[in-house]
């Protein structure tokens, strides 16, 4: 079987060369790269082109292509380029300022031989760089790998996903393709009413470090655009997993008004964070990040606030 790894960049000047750098060290060698400049404004292709020409570049490969378009967005480049596939394949998608171990490409290759699953949802963490959105998307780690174990996989995302072309061809009926973004989570979507096999990658040799936001408030727009594609998804186990966490939230946070009439309503906010701390401890000795386990309690008593601002944003957007 035939190994695609597509990548997108959109004015990525300053991450492009620890990506190619990172593709070009990749122990599993039988790949094929496609490079998509995505219509940068900035000297993101040049540096594309001027890296790659250097001495062994492409002899890492086993095709590599380089490709500009106009600016229509990772989603749009990803399915042109699948499109164009003839034979089943497996496709392994990235982004441009992530960091990739060089056991990526062949855990991910090895994960799909093993399970033969339509979709890998491949591991990511935020760089401890960013501590409390590192903690923080740990518990999407969770909610990702125990989903996906159940059998009800809620949550993937571009910056670490693998399909397979057959899997693609026979989920694209069912996809989304009117939204500019989102077009992992669509997939997903497709493949679990095509009853494909999708499968979770807990295997830290496929872990991606993706950064975090640099502003509290490109965080929240952030978290607002993932949650508010929530509503679109024809598969309704995942829009009502997130109203459910969202009431939950919101329970949480009234507890402290009633808590001077009813004292022992308390409980259920300890054993809220009791559970927490235990939950998030393991993923993140399991992710290797330890380091976040003092970040845990902030985090989980910060939770619910943050959700309920998410909300209101996507309302507010919504509107507008």
């Amino acid at each position: 079987m035939d190994i695609y790894v597509i990548v997108c960049a959109y004015n990525e000047a300053q991450n492009v060369e620890p990506m190619l750098e990172a593709m070009q060290s990749q122990t599993y060698k039988d790949f094929n790269l496609i490079l998509v400049d995505d219509g940068s404004t900035d000297n993101t292709y040049e540096i594309i082109e001027q890296k790659t020409k250097t001495l062994h570049f492409t002899e890492s490969f086993k095709t590599f292509t380089l490709i500009r378009t106009e600016h229509i967005g990772k989603d749009e480049n990803v399915r042109r380029i699948v499109d164009t596939i003839k034979e089943n394949a497996l496709i392994l998608l990235t982004d441009v300022d992530c960091l990739q171990p060089d056991t990526w490409v062949e855990t991910m290759y090895m994960e799909h031989i093993k399970t033969k699953a339509s979709m890998l949802i491949g591991p990511v963490k935020i760089s401890e760089e960013y501590p409390f959105q590192a903690t923080e998307f740990l518990s999407i780690q969770i909610v990702t790998r125990a989903s996906a174990m159940l059998g009800n996989p809620l949550i993937c995302g571009g910056a670490n996903l693998a399909f397979t072309i057959d899997g693609y061809r026979l989920s694209k009926p069912y996809m989304r393709t009117d939204k500019p973004n989102g077009a992992d989570m669509y997939l997903l979507d497709a493949m679990k009413l095509t009853k494909q096999k999708i499968v979770a990658v807990n295997k830290n040799p496929a872990t991606v470090v993706t950064k975090g936001k640099d502003t509290l408030s490109g965080f929240l727009r952030q978290r607002a655009r993932w949650a508010g594609k929530a509503l679109n998804y024809k598969s309704k186990s995942i829009t009502i997993t997130a109203i459910l966490v969202l009431l939950l939230q919101i329970f949480l946070i009234v507890i402290p008004f009633f808590a001077p009439f009813h004292p022992k309503i308390l409980y259920f906010w300890m054993v809220k964070v009791l559970m927490d701390l235990d939950m998030l401890s393991y993923m993140a000795v399991k992710m290797d990040t330890t380091k976040l386990i003092p970040y845990i309690l902030p985090v989980s008593i910060l939770y619910p606030l943050y959700v309920v601002i998410v909300f209101i944003k996507i309302i507010v957007n919504r509107l507008k």
